[in-house]
């Protein structure tokens, strides 16, 4: 069976076009990607900050309170006065807002 110039380079032509398109479905798929995990890295991002900014000494295992003074104290001596922030050995106490109070 002989096949014929114009009927290889037809072939060529149709499985080259082939070949693009589905090149060209992935760049898409690929773009589409990229902006889900710039979109997934932004949302990561905000929680982490939520996260921080519920770090306080209020909900941290290692803050004592004085039932006389009516004071907060650190058990660990990061803040020998009055509590008012937060140190870099924040641990949560694993209470609810209700156990708190």
């Amino acid at each position: 069976m002989n096949i014929e110039p114009i009927e290889l380079y037809i072939e060529r032509n149709e499985e080259i076009r082939r070949t693009k398109e589905a090149l060209q479905n992935q760049m898409q798929c690929v773009g589409e990607l990229k902006e889900y995990l710039h979109n997934a890295q932004q949302m990561i991002d905000a929680l982490k900050q939520q996260v921080e900014d519920l770090k306080c000494c209020g909900n941290c295992k290692h803050i004592a309170y004085d039932e006389q003074t009516g004071e907060l104290s650190c058990e660990n001596d990061h803040y020998p006065f009055r509590v008012t922030g937060r140190c870099d050995n924040w641990t949560f106490d694993g209470k609810t807002r209700e156990e708190r109070r």
